[in-house]
């Protein structure tokens, strides 16, 4: 146990960490949604925005426990001659413990790693068991251990593209937009704990971002990735969140101060056009210019399209790992996000 704390402890913190930012993003909508019932001339824009923040709260756990069950076998050892009613019955538990469900699949990852600990050091202490058998073992174990912490890597990464990003843009719009023009949310937040919580949530938000796509490239690539590596892909994703944001605050100030309804329409609608543009072109151009795209899982090809809504993340298969040159599909993707945003 001593020799496992330190693991035990990292992910305990994650998984607060985790439970506690669907908290925030709970506690920071009900902020905003109170701020705006008293401003005396809101417009279709923030009445969107804020029911948008709302909405994306329960459809990015939507889509988290949808792709965590979709991989039920993977997290429950159950028989392949299962009847029918029993595996819809596991699909409808596991959506509706969709908000535990990452951290569930972070504990078995951890479970795993302590039993190749404590495997080893029998070994060691013993010396009755044969080193091929030993070794096979571990071998398992990790695997089953790698597995469990690309699901999770994979599960953050998806919230942080549904929910965190959208919800941290609307919210620094909403600032943005008060600044310029006040609406009434800065005069209304003028209290000390209000205004730490939102200078608390914003940088919280971005390195969240920042981290769960990091980590999911590192899991990819087996961990492959140091420090220094893992500083300059953190910098490079951070300024295409930069710009991306900035593009849409923008837009929606812009909108803002034209106090015209078609504006706002248009505001909104160029927002969401935006977006399935951006997925449209990655999922055609990453199925013509990758050859194993188009046979991977449809998950797996749903996923690849989500994470790239906002920043530039090569295709990698899971299954197979040979290596191939992505600099093509990564130059020519961030092409076309900078024509976006232009």
């Amino acid at each position: 146990i001593v020799m496992n704390l330190p693991k035990l402890l990292r992910v305990f913190l994650r998984v607060t960490l985790f439970l506690l930012d669907t908290v925030k993003d709970m506690v920071l909508w009900a902020i905003l949604y109170g701020k705006s019932v008293n401003i005396a001339h809101k417009t279709l824009t923030i009445q969107m925005l804020i029911w948008v923040f709302f909405f994306l709260i329960f459809f990015a756990q939507a889509v988290v426990g949808l792709f965590i069950a979709s991989n039920y076998g993977t997290i429950l050892s159950i028989p392949n001659d299962i009847q029918v009613w029993k595996k819809a019955s596991i699909w409808l538990l596991m959506l509706i413990s969709t908000p535990v469900l990452p951290s569930i699949v972070i504990f078995k990852a951890t479970i795993y790693s302590t039993n190749i600990s404590s495997i080893i050091a029998h070994a060691g202490n013993t010396g009755d068991s044969k080193a091929s058998e030993v070794l096979q073992e571990v071998e398992d174990l990790k695997e089953k251990e790698r597995i469990h912490s690309q699901l999770y890597s994979y599960a953050r990464a998806i919230e942080s593209t549904l929910e965190t990003y959208p919800q941290l843009n609307i919210t620094l719009s909403l600032l943005v937009v008060d600044y310029i023009l006040p609406v009434g949310f800065h005069t209304e937040l003028g209290s000390i704990l209000m205004n730490t919580f939102f200078l608390i949530s914003i940088p919280y938000s971005i390195i969240l971002i920042i981290t769960s796509i990091t980590n999911l490239v590192n899991n990819q690539k087996r961990r492959s990735l140091g420090l220094k590596a893992s500083a300059v892909l953190a910098m490079s994703y951070f300024f295409q969140l930069i710009s991306s944001m900035s593009c849409s605050i923008f837009i929606v100030v812009v909108a803002q101060i034209n106090q015209i309804y078609t504006w706002q329409q248009s505001a909104f609608l160029l927002l969401l056009v935006n977006i399935l543009v951006t997925w449209c072109f990655t999922f055609i151009f990453t199925r013509k210019i990758v050859r194993d795209f188009s046979e991977a899982p449809i998950q797996q090809q749903v996923f690849h399209v989500l994470v790239n809504t906002n920043v530039t993340i090569p295709h990698r298969d899971i299954k197979n790992e040979q290596q191939r040159k992505k600099s093509f599909e990564i130059f020519w993707h961030m092409v076309f996000r900078c024509s976006v945003n232009m």
